[in-house]
């Protein structure tokens, strides 16, 4: 899920907050601390088992194991809930499209079952957590549809208690979403509201890349001619991203390529969209791949145009 804030946490939480649960208590699990007699439960050494696979460096044995434990509706503790978040999270590139591994799938029905037990206990945090890591892996899928209903149950639950840092951020990420399913108006409408959020709550950063998405859903909404008229509004986003060195700037190159290429002018487009993908080198983005097309494309447009006179050679070679 896109998504695309970053999918960063607030600046001023720590990565894994759990409400204020003592990290003791069993999350999901009922009240009360553990005991000594939880060293000869089978769920307490499953659990333990669980910590050793994730310290020992094999994610895909905890990830087994969490899931063998919580298909019991046994209970991860608030302390290996937190953990087992951060370990998933760090196993997932926080980007939009995240390129994963196959076998981190494994982690989606862990994150699901989370997330629906956050939501039933009004466990706020822990549930936008899971959430957010949720969209990604599901979004790496190409599964925008079910990404877009998660986003909107976590926008429904911060517009209940009135967080403006959330709303602002699952309309973008719900925006964004909407974006790659081509529902384009309300992909605008959810951009609009998360400008004016982030840009109230004073978030310079996450206001210029709601921009950026918010400047694609009208592109595509007036179409060309009429989308030309929207450079200028690119180029002060663009000049942001540059400041900011965001490797997101992609999305405003992208933009001013598809200008540029409207206006017959390729050669041009192909410098952006070449931008575009050093900028994105080492992320590991499902979008590279949808750059690497777009240039692809361009390029076959510039070669029937220049065909094979000596100057149209001269510039393909110098591609």
């Amino acid at each position: 899920m896109p998504t695309d804030t970053q999918r960063t946490d607030r600046p001023d939480q720590p990565a894994n907050c759990f409400d204020q649960a003592p990290g003791d208590c069993i999350l999901f699990g009922g009240a009360g601390g553990p005991s000594p007699a939880d060293a000869f439960i089978p769920g307490a050494m499953m659990r333990r088992a669980i910590r050793c696979a994730w310290a020992e460096g094999q994610p895909t044995e905890a990830l087994r194991l969490t899931q063998e434990l919580l298909a019991q509706d046994d209970a991860l503790t608030a302390q290996d809930t937190a953990m087992t978040l951060a370990c998933i999270d760090a196993l997932i590139p926080r980007c939009s499209l995240p390129m994963i591994r196959k076998d981190t799938l494994a982690a989606e029905p862990i994150l699901t079952a989370i997330l629906d037990r956050a939501m039933r206990s009004h466990r706020h945090v822990v549930a936008s957590q899971a959430g957010q890591i949720l969209t990604r892996v599901i979004e790496a899928q190409g599964r925008f549809e079910d990404s877009a209903e998660i986003l909107a149950t976590l926008l429904t639950m911060a517009r209940l208690r009135r967080d403006r840092f959330e709303i602002a951020q699952w309309t973008n990420d719900l925006g964004f979403t909407l974006g790659l399913l081509g529902r384009w108006d309300k992909a605008e409408r959810y951009g609009e509201e998360a400008v004016a959020g982030f840009t109230v709550i004073e978030a310079a950063d996450r206001a210029n890349n709601a921009r950026a998405n918010l400047l694609a859903a009208r592109l595509h909404q007036l179409g060309f001619p009429d989308a030309v008229g929207l450079e200028p509004e690119i180029e002060a986003v663009d000049q942001r991203y540059l400041q900011a060195g965001d490797w997101r700037r992609r999305k405003t190159l992208l933009l001013l390529a598809r200008i540029r290429e409207h206006l017959g002018d390729l050669s041009a487009a192909l410098d952006l969209i070449d931008l575009a993908l050093a900028l994105s080198r080492g992320v590991r983005t499902l979008h590279r791949r949808e750059d690497a097309r777009y240039r692809r494309d361009l390029m076959g447009a510039l070669k029937r145009r220049l065909g094979v006179s000596e100057s149209g050679r001269g510039e393909l070679r110098r591609r």
